[in-house]
Formats: C-alpha cells, structure tokens, sequence
C-alpha cells in the first residue's frame, strides 16, 4: 500500500497577497451583508459600529465614518427607515442624540456572521501559544499598517 504524506505548502507565499485576499473577502461579505440587511456600506459600517460599541453620538459615528455629521444624518436616516437604529435622548444630557441598533437587526447580522466566527474560533483552537502569538503579532502589525495609510491618506 502506497501511503503518502499530504504535500507541504510552498514556503514562498507571498504574504502581501494573502493579506489582500483576506482584504477583498471582507470586503465582499461586508457587502453581501449590507445587501441582506437592505443598506448601503456606509450603514452597515454605521451598524458594525454600533454592535461592536454600544449606542454612540451621531458625531461620534461621523469621526468613525470618517465623514460630515450631514452625511452622517443621512446614513441614519435610511437606517431608520429601514427599521435598524433608533434614536434617543441622552438619559443625563437632554441635549444629546444616542444612536442605538435595535436588537432584531442585531440579532439579524449575529445570524448571519455565527458561522464564519465560530469557523475562525475553531482554526484558532488549533494553534499552540507560539504559533497565537505569532500571529497576533503579526496581525498587530498589519493593523498598524492600515492605520497609519489611512491616516497618510490625501496628505501628499
């Protein structure tokens, strides 16, 4: 009986493009998501936000979008009237606006994404403390990478 060992992967993968093809499959499940919520991008980046965060200002959304509070206003709009936030007064400042997601477009988007998470949680069982470290070092520093381009932006 012939019994070989699986193949080794090739030492020479180019991490640039593993990085960009991680890059491109978020991008087109934030956009497959944002189609199955009925939202533009910029909502669903709105929504993102505001699961991750909690309930925020509509200012506060705005630095986050990286746009004017009047766009921003009307993002929130159409995620009003797509029945995905509400707005509310700030229990001890009147004069503040908090954003909220309502819970059954939490509990939508928490559906939909279960799967991929529960799939990453379980590749990330695998891997013994050097290999985590590693690579959230890694990760820490491709994060960096992002930060500082965006931030570099237009500057030139």
């Amino acid at each position: 009986m012939d019994v070989r060992a699986a193949p080794e992967p090739p030492h020479n993968i180019d991490i640039a493009d593993q990085v960009r093809e991680l890059t491109l499959r978020q991008h087109r499940m934030e956009k497959r998501l944002s189609t199955l919520l009925g939202t533009d991008v910029a909502g669903f980046d709105v929504m993102s936000h505001l699961i991750s965060t909690g309930p925020t200002t509509p200012t506060e959304l705005a630095r986050h979008l990286g746009i004017s509070t009047a766009a921003t206003t009307l993002v929130l709009h159409r995620l009003e009237a797509a029945g995905h936030i509400s707005r509310e007064r700030h229990a001890t400042d009147g004069r503040r606006l908090l954003i909220r997601p309502l819970e059954t477009s939490v509990e939508r988007v928490s559906r939909q994404i279960a799967p991929f998470i529960s799939a990453v949680e379980q590749v990330a069982s695998t891997l013994d403390a050097e290999q985590r470290r590693t690579i959230t070092d890694f990760l820490d520093q491709v994060i960096a990478c992002y930060d500082r381009t965006i931030q570099g932006l237009g500057s030139h």
